[in-house]
């Protein structure tokens, strides 16, 4: 993708959360919902294999989704 489609894509986001920005700042919008409606597509624009379409395994991903840390001995999930 050439940089002014992905600056393209990336102005719609921003203008779409300027649109809305009570709603997404808002409880009822959650950490998942962030991930798929801006953040994923901000680095699909970028051209990163967000959906790991290489097929890449461990650290050759492009992008690793956070599970679990481990916090003064417990699985938890990132903030």
């Amino acid at each position: 993708m050439d940089r002014a489609a992905a600056r393209g894509k990336i102005e719609r986001l921003v203008g779409a959360y300027g649109e809305n920005r009570e709603h997404y700042e808002s409880s009822e919008y959650n950490e998942a919902h962030v991930r798929s409606e801006f953040i994923d597509p901000f680095f699909l624009a970028l051209g990163r294999d967000v959906h790991n379409d290489a097929h890449r395994v461990g650290r050759q991903r492009e992008v690793v989704v956070e599970d679990r840390a481990q916090v003064r001995g417990h699985r938890r999930r990132p903030d």
